[in-house]
């Protein structure tokens, strides 16, 4: 399936599903929790992974542990504010000048502040559209890239109400109807 905005390559949309081993890998929000599982997962199946994260400390100790796994050549750490486009960019192009072609960006930086609600916004939805918007330009077959795959993560507040919790819901809604709308 493709959408008018990208367009994938059959290598991705196969009944096989995508070949990990081989594959680049941008993960936002790396440096701890889900971010670092899918990091580590994603090396155990041969794939190369960019550490991108605004914890400079924590995402630098998380690549080093990584590293003594699946080796120096396969992981790196780069600093990224998801909320800037220029950190964004040097991401990309960082980890595609150390490790090869991106075709797989996850899109998992986030945070759950009711009290900053502007910045929850900026980080959760503002970053994700940054990120899907940059591997569309940078992956997308009909502007001349490779294809590739770009993974969202929401929550299960994406799909209903949280009242405890209502900008952090309100920007999980906003990339299920994001990701849903790119299709």
């Amino acid at each position: 399936r493709t959408s008018t905005w990208f367009s994938l390559s059959p290598h991705y949309l196969g009944g096989g599903g995508m070949q990990i081993a081989g594959s680049v890998v941008i993960i936002t929000g790396a440096a701890r929790g889900l971010g670092r599982a899918f990091a580590e997962t994603l090396l155990a199946k041969g794939a190369k992974v960019c550490v991108a994260d605004i914890d400079t400390q924590a995402g630098t100790a998380a690549v080093e542990q990584l590293q003594e796994s699946y080796g120096q050549d396969n992981v790196i750490f780069v600093a990224c504010d998801v909320t800037k486009d220029d950190d964004f960019l040097a991401a990309w192009d960082t980890g595609a000048e150390k490790l090869g072609t991106i075709s797989l960006l996850i899109n998992n930086a986030g945070i759950g502040n009711e009290q900053n609600w502007q910045k929850t916004i900026d980080v959760n939805l503002g970053g994700c559209m940054r990120g899907t918007l940059l591997a569309l330009e940078r992956m997308g077959i009909n502007l001349g890239g490779d294809g590739g795959v770009v993974v969202n993560i929401s929550s299960i507040a994406g799909l209903k109400p949280t009242p405890l919790g209502p900008v952090y819901a309100a920007t999980k809604h906003a990339v299920v109807g994001l990701t849903r709308s790119l299709g």
